[in-house]
């Protein structure tokens, strides 16, 4: 044994340099996404699963439209519907924003101008 050959170290498979592929996905957590993120006034959504593959927690981020208790509901009813999952409800958090999606169009171009809706108007500028 040598300090740069720790014992049982030349008897060892050297480490991968890339990480290990992902576990399955068997019920689509990306599919339970895309489906509560698809749900009236829901800007985003993540779903966390337990090693087993459970739900443990699903996190929604909302407008403040409808109400945290009418959104936890229609993703309950939701994902029972689409995927046949049955989730507890206080598994559940919602977050609620005021801010709504951004708009892709720009709303200031260089010419000072801004355009919406297919319109120009001119901006006021100093």
């Amino acid at each position: 044994m040598t300090p740069s050959n720790p014992e049982g170290a030349e008897n060892r498979d050297p480490l991968p340099l890339t990480p290990p592929p992902q576990a399955p996905d068997p019920w689509g957590v990306k599919r339970a996404e895309n489906l509560i993120t698809s749900l009236t006034g829901v800007l985003s959504a993540r779903v966390v699963v337990t090693p087993l593959g459970e739900v443990s927690e699903i996190h929604v981020l909302t407008t403040s439209d409808q109400q945290a208790k009418q959104v936890v509901r229609n993703i309950e009813s939701a994902l029972m519907a689409q995927l046949g999952l049955k989730i507890d409800h206080r598994k559940i958090s919602v977050a609620q924003t005021k801010r709504r999606r951004r708009s892709r169009a720009p709303t200031r171009c260089g010419t000072g101008w801004r355009r919406r809706r297919g319109r120009r108007r001119r901006a006021w500028t100093s």
